[in-house]
């Protein structure tokens, strides 16, 4: 899983599982609105024949999207 634990980023505080890639099994994606003091950051978890897996898994932040920087709370909801 990239990144690193730092106390209070809340990760996980919203998730959403979607289809992203068409293939029939859900992926997650998971927030952490409080990264980088409130920047907030997004995780993709692929999904695999067994499930979820954090092998191959990545994360981004609202300026990888042309979104604002700082405190922004990217990954603080997500739309259905």
């Amino acid at each position: 899983m990239p990144g690193a634990a730092e106390s209070h980023d809340q990760f996980g505080g919203s998730g959403h599982l979607t289809d992203s890639t068409g293939d029939g099994r859900a992926e997650l994606v998971a927030g952490a609105f409080a990264e980088n003091d409130g920047a907030g950051a997004v995780w993709l978890f692929k999904a695999g024949t067994s499930g979820i897996t954090a092998t191959g898994s990545t994360s981004f932040g609202s300026t990888s999207l042309g979104g604002p920087a700082g405190l922004s709370y990217f990954g603080d909801r997500f739309a259905n």
